[in-house]
C-alpha cells in the first residue's frame, strides 16, 4: 500500500504547480518602486515589540484597502515568544520511533523493510485480513490506517463530507455525533486527540492543536456509519507551523519545494480508536533559535498585502493568524537533494499568515487545508512576502 505515501506527493506536487503563478505586469511595475524588498521602502514599515503584538486589533486601524476586505478580529493574546528557528528532519526515525509498533499493535517481526524512500529507509506493515497498514520512514514519516479508513482505499466504499468545522472561527462545544454506538460530542473528540498527541508526540515548547474537523458520512450496501477528520497543528509557543500551502521554484529542468507545511491528520471510527495517523512529511525537531525582540506590526502587514493585492480582484482576507513558515535550506552541491530528505534542514520564519477561503476540500483521506484556501504570508522581520495567489 504505498499508495499512501504516492497520494502525499501527488497532492504536493499538484500544489506546487498551482503555486507557480505570474504576476501581473501592474504588480511588477508597481514593485520596482518598493525598493530591495519589492514590498512598502524600508523607512514605511514600523515596528511593535511583541507585548505589543499580543495586544493587536483591527478596530483602531485607519488604513484605505484597494482590493481586499478584512475579517471583523484578530486574537495575536497567545503568542509567548517569537523566534527563528533552525529545524531539521530525523534520521533514524525507524529505530527512534519504534514505540508506535507498540501503540499501533505491530508485530516487529512482521515488518517489510523497503527499498529507499523519500524519507530515507523505509519499513512497512500491510494486512488485508486485519485491515491494517502501517510505514516509517528514517525521516520520521509515519502512517497507519486500520478499519474503514483502510477500506477507503481499497473498496468502492462511498462518502459524503456532512460538516465541515473551522476552530479558529467555529465553536463545537455543542456538536454531537454518532460514532460508532454511542453519540459524543466533537468537544470529547477534540480533547482526546490532543491528550493523544501529547502523550505521544509533543516535545519541549511544541504542542499540537485540533484546528479542522469533518465529519463524514460512509457508506457501503445498506450499512452506514460516520467517521470523523481531525486535523492538528504543530505550535510552537503560541504559534502553528504552515499547514496552509506549499510552494516550489523551477531552474528550467528541476523544481524545488521553497515553501513546505507540516500538521497531523487523524480519524476516528469509535470515540478514542484511531483508524488513521499520519504526520504529513517525517517528524521536524528544533535545533536551534534566536528570540525575535521587535517584528513588523500588524498594520505595516496589512499594508503589505494591500499593495501586492492591489491590481487583482477583490479578495476577502478570512483570518489573519501568526505562523511559522517553514523555508528548506538546500546544499547546493546536490542537486538531488529533497526537502523532506532525512537530516534536511530547514528554516522556520515567523509570519503573518493573510488567508481567503477559496475552492473546496474534499479529500477523501484526511483533511488538506490547501485545497480550500489561498494565503499571503507577511514576514514579520523584513516584510517579505510569500504567496499562491493568482
Amino acid at each position: 500500500m504505498k499508495l499512501v505515501r504516492f497520494c502525499f506527493m501527488l497532492l504536493c506536487i499538484s500544489m506546487l504547480c498551482c503555486g507557480c503563478q505570474k504576476t501581473p505586469d501592474e504588480v511588477r511595475e508597481r514593485m520596482k518602486t518598493y525598493g530591495e524588498n519589492e514590498q512598502l521602502a524600508s523607512d514605511e514599515i514600523e515596528y511593535c515589540t511583541i507585548e505589543e503584538l499580543k495586544k493587536s486589533n483591527l478596530t483602531d486601524m485607519d488604513i484605505k484597502l484597494d482590493n481586499m476586505t478584512l475579517p471583523a478580529k484578530v486574537d495575536f493574546s497567545h503568542i509567548t515568544t517569537v523566534e527563528e528557528l533552525t529545524m531539521a528532519f530525523d534520521n533514524d526515525y525507524t529505530e527512534s520511533g519504534k514505540k508506535f509498533l507498540d501503540i499501533f499493535h505491530i508485530n516487529k517481526e512482521t515488518l517489510v523493510d523497503e527499498e529507499k524512500a523519500y524519507g530515507g529507509k523505509s519499513v512497512t506493515y500491510d494486512s488485508q485480513t486485519e485491515k491494517t497498514y502501517f510505514a516509517m520512514e528514517d525521516n520520521g514519516f509515519m502512517s497507519y490506517l486500520s478499519g474503514i479508513t483502510y477500506d477507503l482505499l481499497n473498496s468502492d466504499l462511498q462518502q459524503n463530507i456532512i460538516g465541515k468545522y473551522d476552530l479558529y472561527e467555529d465553536t463545537i462545544s455543542e456538536e454531537t455525533v454518532s460514532l460508532g454506538a454511542e453519540n459524543v460530542t466533537l468537544t470529547e473528540l477534540c480533547d482526546d486527540a490532543e491528550n493523544w498527541l501529547k502523550q505521544y508526540l509533543s516535545t519541549g515548547d511544541c504542542n499540537y492543536k485540533v484546528s479542522d474537523i469533518y465529519v463524514r458520512q460512509l457508506k457501503t450496501g445498506d450499512k452506514e456509519q460516520n467517521q470523523i477528520s481531525m486535523f492538528a497543528e504543530m505550535n510552537y509557543k503560541g504559534m502553528p507551523f504552515n499547514a496552509y500551502g506549499m510552494e516550489s521554484e523551477f531552474d528550467g529542468t528541476v523544481g524545488k519545494t521553497t515553501l513546505m507545511m507540516y500538521g497531523i491528520n487523524l480519524n476516528y471510527e469509535k470515540k478514542g480508536e484511531l483508524s488513521y495517523f499520519s504526520n504529513s512529511v517525517g517528524e521536524l525537531d528544533i535545533k536551534s533559535s534566536k528570540k525575535v525582540d521587535k517584528v513588523v506590526n500588524l498594520k505595516s502587514a496589512i499594508k503589505i498585502v494591500n499593495e501586492e493585492l492591489s491590481a487583482f480582484h477583490k479578495r476577502t482576507i478570512s483570518k489573519i493568524i501568526p505562523i511559522y513558515a517553514l523555508y528548506p535550506q538546500y546544499n547546493p552541491d546536490n542537486p538531488d537533494e529533497g526537502f523532506s530528505d532525512v537530516n534536511q534542514v530547514v528554516e522556520a520564519r515567523p509570519v503573518y499568515a493573510f488567508i481567503i477561503d477559496e475552492g473546496e476540500d474534499d479529500s477523501a483521506l484526511g483533511i488538506v487545508k490547501p485545497n480550500a484556501c489561498r494565503f499571503v504570508f507577511v514576514d514579520m522581520i523584513d516584510g517579505k512576502i510569500t504567496t499562491n495567489i493568482e
